[in-house]
């Protein structure tokens, strides 16, 4: 919670095959942060949503192609949301 009392913005990320996070999860702490957050943005990855491969817990970071599709959606949330 920053100065004002809101929370900054928010991105949560989802992976299709993520077995300690699920999607559905991810979409219900959505739901509950939604009412605190400045903006949140979830963004599922898998085969099911384009992606050429399925995104478990730690694909996110270390990835076969977390690089070329998924850092790509982290820079562009920090640029949208510096300032």
């Amino acid at each position: 919670v920053n100065e004002g009392g809101a929370m900054p913005p928010i991105l949560l990320l989802g992976g299709e095959v993520d077995q300690q996070c699920p999607t559905c999860a991810v979409d219900a702490t959505a739901v509950k942060l939604k009412p605190l957050a400045k903006s949140i943005k979830v963004r599922h990855f898998g085969k099911s949503y384009g992606e050429e491969e399925d995104y478990g817990h730690f694909d996110f970071l270390v990835g076969r192609n977390a690089e070329r599709e998924v850092f790509p959606t982290i820079v562009e949330f920090l640029i949208e949301s510096d300032g």
